[in-house]
């Protein structure tokens, strides 16, 4: 079954560099979407770029406000030459998702087998363009042009602006954080709970403690009593952002850290 997804250009950059680096890339899919149901890109509702395959069940979560399932996509392909969305239009007019290609579809089995005949002809084209751009010395206003072309016209804005904000805050206690500290200093090194970098060790030791405690009960879900440390996690602060990222109920430990072993594996292959 062919699953279309799509993406602004503004994603282009982190899936061409996944496909270069033989990695899988996280991608809102259909929630019914099953591994190994193969997938193409369509990106800015103009072009297909890329091919590749569901590697696992999706996972319900939000992207921006809105609730959206998500899967690990692997065998990143890039095409030799991106296929256009009006050449498809073209050849398969009856299609009438591509009229208005806003969010992914399935297309039924007989459309799925015309559309990759078109995506395999891409496929063998070369691009020329391509070739003359690595050809050529890369200066600084060569690089802004190809990154204009691939993720948009996007300007820098003036930052630095003090303003003054009001919030609501959930409170925390910062003694559970040191009892927690306390407790895995006791047994070892201070290590996060997911990747296991020990940030002591690469840091240094007056750098040990910013790992930050992670809730294992959101406290989204209300005031509550630890019944002990084992209520928290140590993570480093990219595996922490990672865990609570464009979800309502954060990510399980466990479950990251099976995502990193199948990381490490695939770049040990």
């Amino acid at each position: 079954m062919l699953r279309v997804l799509v993406g602004e250009n503004t994603a282009k950059n982190a899936l061409q560099r996944a496909a270069r680096r033989g990695k899988p890339i996280g991608w809102i899919v259909p929630k019914d979407a099953q591994p190994g149901n193969d997938a193409v890109f369509l990106f800015n509702r103009s072009q297909f770029t890329a091919t590749g395959v569901i590697e696992d069940e999706p996972t319900r979560g939000l992207f921006g406000n809105r609730p959206a399932f998500r899967s690990l996509v692997g065998e990143l392909k890039l095409l030799q030459r991106p296929l256009e969305l009006a050449d498809v239009r073209r050849s398969i007019p009856e299609w009438a998702w591509l009229r208005y290609p806003r969010s992914y579809a399935t297309p039924p089995a007989e459309i799925a087998s015309r559309l990759n005949a078109l995506l395999r002809e891409a496929d063998r084209c070369s691009p020329t363009r391509g070739r003359n751009v690595r050809a050529r010395k890369l200066t600084r206003p060569t690089l802004d042009a190809i990154v204009d072309e691939q993720v948009g016209d996007l300007q820098l804005a003036p930052e630095g602006r003090k303003v003054l904000r009001t919030h609501v805050a959930t409170e925390r206690n910062a003694a559970n954080r040191q009892r927690l500290l306390q407790v895995r200093a006791a047994v070892g090194a201070l290590r996060c709970d997911a990747c296991g970098i020990d940030v002591g060790a690469r840091y240094g030791d007056s750098h040990a403690e910013v790992l930050e405690v992670h809730h294992r009960i959101p406290l989204s879900k209300g005031p509550q009593v630890p019944k002990g440390t084992d209520a928290f996690a140590l993570l480093c602060a990219t595996c922490h952002r990672v865990v609570h990222h464009g979800r309502e109920i954060p990510m399980a430990i466990e479950e990251l850290r099976r995502i990193l072993q199948k990381g490490r594996r695939g770049a040990a292959t």
